[in-house]
């Protein structure tokens, strides 16, 4: 499970940030609002050479966190429990938010009819 914890915390040393997340899928309000964005989907996470993806839901997001090939920046707060990912903010203002996960020893991959499908983790 991952759960975005809004949060306007900038980001300090970005070199902190030694995992990358690729977000695959995402299920979300897309106005924000005062609240944030809500959501879930599916990403996979890159640690070195491992790679296993997560089924995550967040609320309270400040930046829209949308599927993308390429990776966010990312760390962990609680070592495969809580991470946190650097989203884009205002201009170049980079804001961090703090995830929930539940990694699921698999890796996922979209196919072509948008249909996320795994396969053995990596």
């Amino acid at each position: 499970m991952f759960v975005c914890l809004g949060t306007d915390a900038k980001i300090k040393d970005p070199s902190e940030y030694t995992l990358q997340v690729i977000i695959l899928k995402t299920t979300q309000n897309e106005n924000g609002g005062p609240t944030g964005y809500h959501g879930w989907g599916y990403a996979n996470v890159s640690e070195g050479a491992s790679l296993e993806g997560v089924f995550y839901k967040f609320e309270g997001c400040p930046f829209y966190v949308r599927p993308s090939t390429k990776s966010y920046m990312a760390r962990w707060k609680k070592e495969r429990k809580r991470l946190a990912i650097v989203v884009n903010g205002e201009g170049t203002q980079q804001v961090e938010c703090e995830l929930k996960v539940r990694m699921d020893g698999v890796v996922y991959s979209i196919s072509p009819l948008g249909i996320v499908m795994s396969h053995e983790k990596k």
